[in-house]
């Protein structure tokens, strides 16, 4: 992703946060791997330029796994995820902002299908309401500070598609989920600032 390490970018300079996407962007130049997308976790919360300064980098989207214990005022927030995060000068990102990070594990997707079953439909349940029309969900993140990499999730998730036909979980990156709700919802979107 774009975005150099998690930034506290209310913290950062002027100059520090323009320069959030350079180290992916010289990746991009040098190695042809395209950077659309951009992180950060385990923060509170981001500044209102951020994505003016991810748009203008050439990033179209933006996802948070906020640190709730450190910005409890997210459980308050009026903004429904996804939408576009507009900037002070008009650019934009589309956006989604989660309560927190490694989703997976709490989910079951790290343990079995019989764990998924009993934990999912709650989960799914906060996205059944009128002003939600997607047709997907981001689950953000598979791991948590300090540990090692389990490819369990990839096995749950194909283990549970194999048994199930809906839901479906599809393992992507989060320019995948992105660009389908882009595709698919781009007019049901709403924009906020801020």
């Amino acid at each position: 992703h774009a975005s150099y390490m998690n930034l506290l970018t209310g913290l950062c300079s002027h100059e520090e946060l323009n320069r959030i996407a350079y180290f992916a962007k010289s990746l991009e130049r040098e190695h042809g791997v395209k950077v659309l997308s951009a992180t950060i976790t385990d923060v509170p919360s981001c500044v209102g330029t951020l994505p003016m300064v991810l748009a203008r980098s050439g990033v179209r989207y933006f996802a948070q796994g906020i640190n709730g214990d450190r910005g409890p005022f997210f459980w308050s927030a009026t903004v429904q995820s996804p939408f576009y995060w507009e900037g002070p000068d008009g650019s934009k990102v589309l956006a989604w902002l989660t309560p927190g990070y490694a989703q997976m594990p709490g989910l079951g997707l790290m343990s079995s299908c019989h764990a998924v079953y009993t934990r999912l439909a709650g989960f799914l349940q906060g996205y059944d309401r009128e002003d939600y029309p997607y047709d997907a969900v981001l689950v953000y993140g598979a791991f948590g500070d300090n540990g090692g990499f389990d490819d369990r999730f990839a096995v749950v998730a194909a283990e549970w598609n194999a048994k199930w036909a809906y839901p479906k979980l599809a393992l992507a990156r989060d320019e995948e989920f992105f660009e389908h709700i882009e595709k698919s919802f781009a007019d049901k979107v709403p924009t906020f600032k801020g």
